[in-house]
């Protein structure tokens, strides 16, 4: 109703010379809330975040890749306005604001040249539970999380296959691969969020809602 108001004299201009209103509602639509679309579903980024990702690209830039993933952690949690909490629970990701992953990701891409970023990662997790049928119960012990830590060098399969060895194989974080050429596509970040705790679907999930 403001656009009609400030701009009357279009909307005269429009009426005057036939145009229809079919054509003037699809000129016109009112503005959407933060983090919405039509619909109402929170699905693309808000216009603002509290966040200086400084920073944040300042060490992606400078090709410091551990550092990196040691700053995106706090990052998330700033943006997550969870700081004092000290982690992300899978609660606590299915609202995390959009538009904070939205950068974080973007950042991530652009430095490395698309081989590290959530997005990269997602891609390889919807490739993986499309081609096959590996069982999704048992969260972070699930087959599916754990060929996932597999597939992005997160993890190595134990030799032996008991129940009892599932959580073995997890690389311990300082032994993570910090070079870009010898990493596996979508090995950054971790943020020390994923494989260890949380599975990734929850983060895949929340991707998906955000549209990365």
């Amino acid at each position: 109703m403001d656009f009609l108001k400030k701009n009357w004299h279009i909307l005269a201009l429009l009426i005057v010379t036939g145009t229809s209103l079919t054509f003037i509602n699809l000129i016109y639509k009112p503005p959407l809330r933060d983090g919405q679309v039509g619909n109402g579903k929170e699905t693309l980024p808000p216009k603002s975040t509290r966040v200086d990702y400084t920073k944040l690209r300042d060490l992606l830039k400078a090709k410091k890749w551990k550092e990196a993933d040691t700053e995106t952690l706090p990052f998330m949690l700033q943006a997550a306005d969870l700081t004092s909490q000290g982690y992300l629970t899978e609660k606590d990701i299915e609202s995390f604001p959009c538009e904070d992953l939205h950068i974080i990701n973007q950042l991530w891409l652009e430095e490395s040249g698309n081989k590290f970023g959530f997005s990269v990662q997602k891609e390889i997790y919807q490739n993986l539970i499309q081609n096959n049928t590996l069982d999704k119960e048992g969260g972070w012990l699930s087959e599916e999380n754990l060929t996932f830590g597999v597939l992005v060098g997160w993890r190595k399969e134990p030799r032996l296959k008991e129940p009892r060895e599932k959580a073995l194989g997890w690389t311990s974080y300082d032994k993570l691969t910090w070079t870009l050429d010898l990493a596996r596509d979508g090995h950054l970040p971790t943020g020390g969020l994923v494989g260890w705790s949380i599975p990734f679907s929850s983060l895949e999930q929340r991707l998906k809602t955000c549209n990365l």
